[in-house]
């Protein structure tokens, strides 16, 4: 894999895009680790912007000033209790503010809504952004860090992804570690050592939910094709069109999203950028290890019940046929 990212040249009059990128307040406390600084909206809001707009609307001469109130949006987080043991929702039982400000230190308690025995403690620093001068209906936009959790902060990661790469399980959990401490730039270099090493690997596993679903022979064959390559690249070539849909994420090729991720050039990113990329290599592999288990369960059961059907009607005939 080329660890070099090719810069393409920008033409003449070209301009760079300085925009910064935002997120939803409830996906920045789900996936977000310490200390890592984000824009993001829906963290709060007008209390009464059509009050606001009708005050500019009067053209006062004194500036109508925006009352803003906190949301506490709900989010999903694993939750470990045995009632639950999966993603569950999760809502805010207590909220502390510095100064009755939403804006500086606050504190956010989550409790799981379902068996309401685990919880989740959120500190954050919170600034405006653009000083609160800009209205925006679709929501107001803030500048947020995590500078607490509690428990700490790392992504649920089931026992089907550590299967997936047995091999190297060592290099993905200190991927891991670096991804929940915030350290982007490790944690895409051990993400990305795991995809060099296991990518046969994964193949092996996608080859043999294909056999279980019973696919056409000639898929199998461009799978152990793609499996005596040398190099990642040339083997996604070939299974560009040649993996099982059932092993899709959303509408692409898991093995290409995986390639073309990993592929991203270390050199010249932010380590914000490799604390996105490792992320996203993380959550394909844990969406493809799903896939996976799903279509050999779904087969299963599908013969199972098939089987089942088989013999009550084998039955059914042999009452018939007694005198």
């Amino acid at each position: 894999m080329n660890s070099e990212r090719k810069n393409t040249p920008k033409s003449k009059g070209q301009k760079k895009n300085n925009k910064t990128e935002t997120m939803r307040f409830e996906n920045f406390l789900e996936t977000v680790p310490l200390y890592v600084e984000k824009h993001v909206t829906g963290f709060h809001k007008l209390k009464d912007p059509f009050s606001y707009v009708r005050g500019l609307a009067s053209g006062s001469t004194t500036p109508t000033k925006p009352v803003y109130e906190l949301t506490k949006p709900s989010i999903q987080l694993f939750c470990p209790s045995p009632l639950c043991n999966g993603i569950r929702w999760f809502e805010v039982v207590d909220c502390s503010l510095a100064n009755n400000n939403i804006l500086g230190i606050l504190s956010f308690m989550y409790q799981c809504r379902n068996c309401k025995q685990e919880q989740k403690l959120y500190t954050i620093i919170a600034e405006e952004v653009d000083g609160g001068t800009k209205l925006n209906i679709s929501g107001e936009i803030a500048k947020v860090q995590k500078i607490g959790e509690f428990p700490q902060f790392r992504p649920h990661i089931s026992n089907r992804v550590i299967s997936l790469i047995e091999p190297d399980k060592e290099l993905f959990n200190k991927g891991l570690s670096s991804e929940n401490k915030g350290l982007g730039i490790g944690a895409f270099t051990y993400y990305r050592r795991v995809v060099d090493n296991q990518w046969r690997r994964l193949l092996n596993k996608i080859k043999e939910a294909a056999i279980k679903q019973e696919v056409p022979k000639e898929i199998i064959q461009l799978i152990e094709e793609a499996e005596k390559e040398t190099q990642f690249g040339k083997a996604v070539d070939i299974l560009r069109d040649a993996i099982p849909k059932s092993l899709y994420i959303k509408t692409h090729n898991p093995i290409t999203l995986l390639h073309d991720t990993a592929s991203v050039g270390l050199h010249g990113l932010t380590d914000e950028q490799c604390l996105d990329t490792a992320g996203a290599i993380r959550i394909i592999l844990s969406k493809l290890a799903d896939n996976i288990h799903q279509a050999i369960k779904d087969d299963d059961q599908i013969k199972a019940a098939l089987t089942k059907l088989h013999k009550k009607k084998e039955k059914n005939k042999s009452h018939q046929s007694k005198p």
